[in-house]
């Protein structure tokens, strides 16, 4: 990607304060990428840019417009274990497609997990992308590090 188009897109980074999105804003900063972080509580969020701050929540669809004002592309995570993250996920989905000229999503799923009945969320996000006709980019990470410090390591020493 020339430096050229970098410098006219801006990014809507969707969980700026999670462990992915907090690496992506950080990226995007070294990169000086102009790029909108979204919170569901910006009071919250006070080390992050304010700036760059704006409110959003999947289940409140009165946050989903002012967040992409000026955005060309989304940064897309779905809330990591809710029982119904598809049904949570898809109305922003669609009102990207229907409401907004934003053609652009990068879908961060994890790996292997439609082959677990119980975490098919990522296959069906991915597809649900796929058939509404985005450009789109799937990343299938593996396990991440630092769950074994935020989950498992907590979840284990707090039992008593």
């Amino acid at each position: 990607m020339s430096n050229e188009k970098i410098e006219n897109m801006k990014v809507l980074v969707i969980g700026a304060t999670g462990n992915v999105g907090t690496a992506v804003v950080q990226v995007l900063n070294k990169k000086n990428v102009p790029y909108r972080a979204t919170v569901r509580n910006i009071e919250a969020a006070k080390e992050l840019d304010e700036v760059r701050l704006v409110e959003f929540d999947y289940s409140n669809p009165e946050t989903y417009q002012k967040a992409v004002e000026g955005i060309d592309r989304v940064f897309l995570l779905a809330p990591p274990l809710h029982p119904d993250a598809v049904g949570l996920v898809k109305p922003f989905i669609e009102f990207l497609k229907n409401e907004t000229k934003i053609n652009r999503i990068v879908y961060c799923g994890g790996m292997g997990l439609g082959k677990n009945p119980a975490m098919d969320v990522h296959e069906r996000l991915s597809a649900y992308i796929k058939k509404n006709g985005f450009d789109y980019t799937i990343l299938l990470p593996a396990f991440f590090a630092q769950n074994f410090k935020n989950f498992e390591y907590e979840t284990s020493h707090n039992v008593e």
